[in-house]
C-alpha cells in the first residue's frame, strides 16, 4: 500500500473510532503539473504557528516561476481561506533555476518545488473541533507555450491540547533548512 494511502486509511480509521478527525489533502493534476497541500503537523493546537507548504511536480521540459520570474511569466498566487483569528505569512521561495530562452531570461522551478508558508493559528481554536484551510492556488506553466492553471486545495486538521508531528514534517523542515539565508554585509 501506498505510503500516503496507508496513513490515511489509518487516521480514517481512528476518525471512525471517534478519537480524532481525519486531515484530509487534495492533489490535484493537470497533465503538466501535480500539484498539493501538505502540513508539518497532522494535529495542531490553539496559538501554533504551523508550517504548511504547496509542493508541485512539474512534468519534464515544463517550468513554473519564482516570485521574480524574469523577463516573462508569472509567480504562483495563493489566496487562503483559514480559521477565524489565523494569518498566513508570505510564500518563503527556494532558489530558483535560471532559464534562458534566446535573448529572453526566466527564474522558475521544473521537475519539483515545494513552496512554504507560516500559518499563525488562533489562540481561541477549540479542542476537539477541527481546523480548516484551503489555498485557491494559481500558477503558469511553460513549455514552448505556457498555460494558466489553478487549483483549490485543503486541510481539515484535529485541535488538541499538543501537537502531533506529521509524516510529511522532515520534508517540509528539509525544504526551510535549503531556503536560501540572508548575507551579512560588513563594511
Amino acid at each position: 500500500m501506498c505510503g500516503w494511502l496507508a496513513r490515511a486509511s489509518a487516521c480514517c480509521a481512528l476518525a471512525l473510532a471517534g478519537s480524532v478527525a481525519c486531515a484530509q489533502s487534495v492533489t490535484q493534476a493537470t497533465e503538466q503539473v501535480e500539484v498539493r497541500l501538505l502540513a508539518a503537523h497532522q494535529v495542531v493546537q490553539p496559538g501554533q504557528t504551523l508550517l504548511v507548504a504547496i509542493e508541485q511536480r512539474i512534468a519534464p521540459h515544463w517550468h513554473t516561476y519564482w516570485r521574480n520570474p524574469g523577463d516573462s511569466g508569472e509567480a504562483m498566487a495563493v489566496e487562503w481561506t483559514l480559521p477565524a483569528g489565523a494569518t498566513a505569512g508570505p510564500i518563503l521561495w527556494p532558489t530558483p533555476h535560471r532559464m534562458n530562452v534566446g535573448p529572453i531570461t526566466n527564474f522558475g522551478y521544473s521537475d519539483q518545488v515545494t513552496l512554504l508558508t507560516e500559518l499563525k493559528l488562533p489562540s481561541d481554536l477549540k479542542e476537539g473541533s477541527a481546523a480548516r484551510f484551503a489555498a485557491h492556488v494559481s500558477w503558469l506553466v511553460c513549455h514552448e507555450e505556457c498555460i494558466p492553471q489553478e487549483a483549490t486545495l485543503s486541510l481539515a486538521l484535529p485541535v488538541s491540547g499538543t501537537a502531533q508531528v506529521s509524516p510529511d514534517a522532515e520534508r517540509l523542515d528539509g525544504a526551510l533548512r535549503a531556503l536560501p539565508q540572508a548575507m551579512n554585509a560588513s563594511p
